[in-house]
């Protein structure tokens, strides 16, 4: 019982429902996001605006996604990667609102625009981020991530600037209640594989190397290295389909979810 209840933890839920989508151009940037931004972050919305149109312009809009690459960030751990990775005094409003977090994420995001521009994969991109700190998962093994403290004060406030940020980049922010974010980013890689749409996961999470397969890959942008099958398999000793058997047996202390005592992934 203890494992079944772990398999259904560490397997990545496709939504039944359909996440909100917004109208994508072929070269990324979304047609209908507002650009608003926060006052915060105004100035550098209006400028980063201007120089994304001028260094790719607007490019032809689609409707509906049918060809080319779709690209799915990881949002959510881009933000705390951002964050432990930039000087926290180094960024700040003048109300005191610390911003580096904004910053360090901005920058990932605008080297990987870059990036995929550069390699002509810059077709469909969306960031997909976490809606709450609990969600599905927490109803089967209510001590699930309880082991986690709670986000540090200096970072609350920048959730909601970085999703202003994304879409100051004309780029969709999604996000589904009782989900996590690896759950929408499954459910539109399995969308784009029914479609034979080609799909590139952008994140360093290797729950999410399950997904790993013929015309699914991910790019861990802090190594800056394509995970494949045999990236997959080097890592667990598995191909990626028995990957969430590994972490059912294995546990993962991180997440607070126990495996079978005297198993880990070597043994």
């Amino acid at each position: 019982h203890l494992v079944s209840s772990l398999v259904r933890i560490w397997w990545i839920q496709i939504s039944r429902s359909q996440a909100q989508t917004s109208r994508v151009c072929k070269n990324g940037l979304s047609s209908s996001s507002s650009r608003r931004g926060s006052a915060a972050i105004s100035m550098g919305v209006q400028k980063f605006s201007r120089f994304l149109h001028e260094k790719y312009g607007d490019g032809p809009c689609r409707e509906t996604l049918r060809a080319g690459t779709r690209v799915l960030i990881d949002g959510s751990g881009f933000i705390f990667r951002a964050f432990h990775s930039s000087p926290l005094d180094a960024f700040k409003r003048s109300d005191g609102v610390h911003t580096n977090a904004v910053n360090g994420y901005v920058n990932m995001l605008l080297k990987l625009i870059d990036r995929a521009h550069d390699d002509g994969a810059l077709d469909y991109m969306a960031v997909i981020f976490d809606a709450a700190r609990k969600n599905f998962r927490n109803d089967i093994y209510p001590e699930y991530k309880a082991n986690r403290d709670e986000p540090p004060e200096e970072l609350r406030p920048q959730f909601q600037l970085v999703r202003d940020a994304t879409e100051a980049f004309g780029l969709p922010a999604i996000a589904k209640e009782g989900f996590e974010a690896d759950d929408l980013i499954a459910t539109y890689a399995r969308a784009a594989e029914a479609q034979g749409i080609e799909t590139v996961v952008v994140s360093s999470d290797k729950d999410l190397m399950q997904l790993v397969r013929d015309g699914v890959f991910m790019l861990d942008p802090m190594k800056d290295i394509v995970i494949g099958e045999d990236e997959v398999m080097d890592k667990f000793g598995v191909t990626p389909d028995k990957v969430i058997d590994v972490q059912s047996l294995a546990g993962d202390s991180t997440d607070n979810v126990p495996g079978v005592p005297g198993i880990g992934v070597k043994t």
